[in-house]
């Protein structure tokens, strides 16, 4: 515990350190594949090192939707199937939980625009 204490903002680092590259990565050109999927799996392995479940999910989402629009199809899977499995591990919520119906709005959208 005291390694924690003494690194206390580490979280906040990581969660700027993804958004950064989901906007690095919707600034280069799909046509950089291998650069697109080194991005996406920077944010795919780094995600689940945040503490907010919250958090993980959206930040899963974005990186799905980032992967999918520049034909990272695999990544973008894999990001699916992680979010799936967080969500399975969710204590039942309440209806004043608007953020995960905003989410799962958003994830249906998403599923329902790929295609097969």
């Amino acid at each position: 515990t005291e390694c924690r204490t003494a690194f206390s903002h580490l979280n906040h680092v990581q969660i700027l350190l993804v958004r950064e590259i989901h906007k690095l990565s919707s600034e280069t050109q799909a046509s950089r594949r291998s650069i697109q999927q080194a991005l996406i799996a920077y944010a795919f392995i780094t995600v689940p090192s945040i503490r907010s479940t919250q958090l993980k999910l959206n930040l899963h989402l974005v990186t799905a939707q980032l992967a999918f629009q520049k034909g990272c199809l695999a990544q973008g899977g894999a990001c699916f199937r992680e979010s799936f499995r967080l969500i399975e591990g969710l204590e039942p919520l309440d209806e004043s939980c608007t953020w995960f119906r905003d989410y799962t709005t958003s994830l249906l959208s998403t599923l329902l625009a790929i295609p097969d």
